[in-house]
């Protein structure tokens, strides 16, 4: 069931525990990840946009280690975000005015077809699937706020 968001900025801003799991379908590795996601804003800024940062400990096949990733989030209307990677090119753009959206990313001949779920206000998923000439990866995402505190 989804959980209209009307302001989404209000409705990400914070810190979020992320949970992520990761299935390689070509090669059959399977991996996860649990850490920290948050959306904050810059000191001394005041365009209304959110940086979106994680970190936390990823297995993937023979892969143990920290893993982090950057985002940024401008807010053209309350119930929509651009979503941009750190350089500035635009990844996807995101409205949950209704929970739930779609978005398509293509990166070369590589294909990011994504859905995300906004389920109530504390706990919103995400999933791609990546597909290309040598891609077939699944990624789902668990956002949680409120379960602990951010390290």
């Amino acid at each position: 069931m989804s959980y209209p968001v009307a302001d989404l900025r209000h409705y990400l801003r914070g810190s979020w525990m992320l949970s992520r799991i990761l299935m390689d379908r070509l090669s059959g590795a399977s991996g996860s990840f649990l850490g920290w996601a948050s959306f904050q804003e810059r000191p001394g800024e005041r365009d209304g946009a959110l940086d979106y940062s994680e970190r936390g400990q990823m297995l993937f096949g023979d892969y143990s280690g920290i893993s982090f990733r950057s985002y940024r989030y401008s807010f053209p209307s309350p119930g929509r975000a651009d979503v941009h990677f750190t350089d500035g090119r635009l990844f996807h753009a995101l409205d949950l005015t209704e929970g739930a959206a779609d978005a398509v990313h293509h990166c070369g001949e590589d294909v990011y077809s994504g859905r995300f779920d906004a389920c109530r206000d504390s706990l919103w998923d995400s999933a791609w699937h990546v597909t290309g000439p040598r891609k077939d990866l699944v990624i789902s995402n668990r956002y949680v706020r409120g379960c602990a505190e951010a390290p």
